[in-house]
């Protein structure tokens, strides 16, 4: 994560790439290979539904981050096929920005001006 913290006016924006790996006791499935490929999110202070922070209490949202699909037969499944069982179950691929929301409240601990 890479990010940078406005201590005169409490703006926050910063920039986080992430992966799932998904693991099951289920017969056949890949613990190894079934993975969420790699999400980029773009989380500020400044998106739809963010806050700036004060007294180290604030909320920083990503509304145009995209999540795609786990790789066909990934996730493995003889029976079922896990991996479109999975992505059909999340709505993946995601493609369109807009359509997923992330938001985190963050609390800091000692707070930071302002």
């Amino acid at each position: 994560m890479i990010g940078a913290y406005d201590r005169n006016t409490g703006s926050f924006a910063a920039a986080a790439d992430a992966d799932l790996k998904l693991t099951s006791n289920a017969p056949g499935f890949n613990n190894n290979r079934c993975i969420i490929p790699t999400t980029t999110l773009n989380l500020s202070t400044d998106d739809l539904g963010g806050s700036l922070f004060s007294g180290g209490n604030g909320t920083v949202v990503d509304n145009s981050f995209v999540v795609n699909a786990i790789p066909l037969g990934a996730c493995g499944g003889i029976v079922a096929n896990y991996t479109f069982l999975i992505n059909n179950a999340l709505g993946l691929p995601s493609l369109t920005p807009g359509n997923n929301t992330l938001i985190l409240v963050i609390r800091m601990d000692p707070p930071l001006a302002p």
